[in-house]
């Protein structure tokens, strides 16, 4: 078991390493750990202090270590994640390189963003809102452009939190997230000139760098998984578009006095139908990659009827979950006596998340689903009456590990809505979204169904 100390120096030795050679500029008069309740770390760049919350390091077992995926998810929801501890080392040095350079406030890194420090908000901007548990509730005083790109919610806090973020993805090695939007890459540029120093011959070896490294030769099985993933990342990037655009007339309406308000069914079947034919799709495609030959019309496939059942089982899950975290935060707000202005940016906010994760999370989960139950159809139609369940994941979570390998009989409940799955120290998962078939057992969740 390692010593607390040598964790910590551990992180902090690996999180220097990822940093490029601006850090020897970084205003950094002191590094300490202290219980900092709800908060991760803070850096003060009045006296240059980092601090790092203890709890971070803290546990009996690998699995204690708190976890942090691409999403700014807590635990992580998807690959690639890393230590907690690493990414809040890497965050707050960022501040502290940021403010040891200006590279944070800059007029070039402000005007990415249009962030401006002021009290009023325009048709066109918005400001960040501090609701978390254990952090003190206000907005920030930085607005910016409505349509930025950022690496997660909190990032909108102010220009010195979303340029410390998008450092830490550098550092991390997560870039797809900037490939999103113009925002993204220009705020990507950015990093690469001034804080990586990729420039004249440099930029052009780091280039080459990252292409050599896109291009390094696979065998053939490697290709053919390639170009499998490339089409489902196509097909998440479609049901994510499909998602947000389903958003906008909703958020128009929430928008609208009294705020928050919208109608939840046609929320559903708005969202309904711009899922529908994108899954419908998918499951026709998964259909045919096993019985190529198989001449039944599309609209004619066995288990079509159950997968609109599934699209508005979908649907409504993700509408109601939405207006109830968003019927929830308005009544604290009003509650804590928020002006109007404040309580527009809470829908804003919450509908921000709902375009963010929550809908990468609705997109991947659902078309996954889609193909796993026309994997099981197309299945039965050959005949066969078994398959088995199998986790693709490098580091499976404790219920997914624990049916790896079990025999499912093809059309029958694995397990019945409602079920408790008992997991180590004293953890469930209480499985009452749907009676399980077939893989994903839950969101994320990189199961697939096995020929047996």
């Amino acid at each position: 078991m390692l010593s607390l100390e040598t964790r910590v120096l551990s992180v902090l030795c690996e999180g220097w390493r990822l940093l490029p050679q601006i850090k020897t500029k970084a205003y950094l008069s002191a590094i300490g750990l202290e219980g900092l309740g709800s908060q991760h770390g803070s850096y003060d760049p009045e006296t240059g202090i980092l601090l790092l919350n203890i709890s971070l390091f803290q546990g009996d077992t690998p699995s204690h270590i708190r976890l942090i995926d691409i999403d700014g998810n807590d635990p992580p929801l998807r690959f690639p994640c890393c230590s907690r501890g690493l990414a809040t080392w890497i965050h707050e040095t960022g501040h502290a390189i940021g403010a040891g350079t200006g590279l944070d406030d800059s007029d070039d890194w402000l005007r990415l963003s249009s962030w401006v420090q002021a009290d009023d908000d325009p048709a066109g901007t918005a400001r960040y809102w501090e609701m978390r548990p254990g952090w003190e509730p206000g907005p920030s005083p930085w607005r910016h452009r409505l349509g930025c790109w950022f690496t997660r919610a909190y990032a909108r806090r102010s220009p010195q939190e979303d340029f410390a973020d998008c450092v830490t993805h550098v550092a991390l090695g997560w870039m797809e997230p900037f490939g999103a939007s113009a925002n993204g890459l220009a705020k990507l540029r950015y990093l690469r000139r001034y804080v990586w120093g990729e420039t004249g011959a440099l930029a052009f070896a780091a280039a080459r760098d990252r292409w050599r490294q896109r291009l390094v030769p696979v065998s053939i099985n490697a290709a053919e998984f390639s170009q499998e993933d490339d089409s489902q990342e196509d097909e998440d990037a479609a049901l994510l578009a499909a998602i947000r655009q389903a958003n906008v007339a909703q958020e128009r309406e929430a928008l609208t006095p009294p705020l928050g308000t919208f109608r939840h069914d046609g929320a559903i079947e708005g969202l309904m139908l711009a899922l529908g034919p994108l899954l419908l799709r998918a499951y026709h495609a998964r259909w045919r990659r096993i019985l190529p030959r198989d001449g039944t019309p599309r609209a004619e496939l066995p288990g079509m009827p159950a997968q609109m059942v599934a699209i508005q089982r979908a649907a409504q899950s993700y509408v109601e979950t939405m207006a109830q975290r968003l019927a929830l935060r308005l009544a604290e707000a009003q509650a804590d006596g928020a002006t109007a202005t404040a309580q527009r940016q809470i829908v804003r906010q919450v509908y921000e998340e709902a375009n963010t994760a929550r809908a990468r999370q609705m997109a991947a989960t659902e078309r996954h689903r889609t193909e796993q139950a026309a994997t099981l159809a197309a299945r039965r139609a050959t005949g066969a009456s078994t398959g088995i369940w199998r986790t693709t994941s490098a580091q499976p979570c404790m219920y997914c590990a624990a049916l790896d390998g079990r025999l499912v009989r093809l059309g029958e409940v694995v397990f019945p809505q409602g079920t408790r799955l008992e997991g180590g120290e004293g953890k469930q998962l209480k499985l009452d979204y749907a009676d399980v078939y077939h893989p994903p057992l839950h969101p994320w969740c990189a199961c697939i169904l096995e020929e047996e």
